[in-house]
């Protein structure tokens, strides 16, 4: 649409027209996938990273566990 520099396009369906789409539309539909793209990539990333701190934890407290134990 911005490169042929026009703002609507007809939605046909059988040679007939059933909608226009402006280039609004097609901009917040590509917004709400950048979003939603983004809130799934957070809470990978959150999930992920808490998974991590507990194996950090878990780990540390073993650590500190032998330490105790051995005298370290």
């Amino acid at each position: 649409m911005t490169a042929g520099k026009f703002r609507h396009l007809p939605v046909l369906e059988e040679n007939r027209l059933i909608g226009i789409i402006s280039i609004g539309d097609v901009v917040k539909y590509r917004v709400q996938q950048i979003e939603c793209e983004s809130a799934a990539l957070r809470d990978y990333i959150s999930s992920d990273l808490g998974h991590v701190l507990r194996a950090y934890r878990l780990r540390s407290h073993r650590e500190a566990h032998v330490e105790k134990r051995h005298h370290c």
